[in-house]
């Protein structure tokens, strides 16, 4: 019984051994990456040519998967001795600016550090509300700028600047101004940019 066990054990070793010279991973191509390199990819997965390609598990992509670029990231086997990481990366739609700190929003509501500059820009003080932004994000796409406190949010966009006290009335006036734009009173100012003030009984506009 003793020697059978040893024989058993002795087998698997050797599948082992054979495994990793036999087999070796002789390619690992990586698709849908933008923002990560594949030399990074392979680096942080250990997932190289010439390691072993029976031994190429999932478990290997831990350390992607708790990447915030990453969304979803899978490991597939074309053919033996090939392997394919594919990624789907999060992208920015836009950038938050805290002082000197910079990084960018997915549609989530990931954080993306070390993110290109994407408009709207976002700032403000107090916890960022990321769900509002978000919503303000779709509603308004031609924004450039959002600024927000707790007393509520400006939008700045080519020749306009609106403010409200929450993204409710501002998705109300939103809708509104493209529906009965001819009911809003203007007045002209030297800047000759269009500044409106939403409120629940109304809007104030100045230009």
């Amino acid at each position: 019984m003793i020697v059978r066990l040893l024989l058993i054990l002795l087998g698997v070793a050797t599948l082992g051994v054979a495994s990793r010279v036999l087999l070796p991973t002789e390619e690992v191509s990586v698709t849908g990456n933008r923002h990560l390199s594949e030399a990074e990819i392979r680096e942080r997965t250990g997932l190289k040519p010439g390691t072993p390609w029976l031994w190429a598990w999932p478990y290997k992509l831990k350390a992607l998967q708790s990447d915030p670029w990453v969304k979803q990231v899978r490991l597939e086997r074309p053919k033996a001795g090939k392997l394919r990481i594919v990624l789907a990366e999060r992208q920015p739609v836009a950038t938050l600016v805290r002082g000197d700190q910079r990084q960018g929003l997915a549609a989530d509501g990931t954080f993306l550090p070390g993110a290109p500059l994407v408009k709207p820009v976002l700032e403000g003080v107090g916890v960022v509300p990321v769900r509002d932004l978000l919503v303000l994000i779709q509603t308004f796409p031609q924004v450039q700028k959002i600024s927000f406190n707790p007393a509520g949010y400006s939008l700045e966009w080519e020749g306009v600047r609106v403010w409200g006290p929450n993204i409710m009335e501002l998705q109300r006036w939103a809708q509104g101004s493209r529906m009965s734009a001819s009911t809003q009173t203007v007045t002209s100012t030297a800047t000759g940019t269009l500044m409106v003030s939403v409120y629940s009984w109304g809007v104030s506009q100045r230009q």
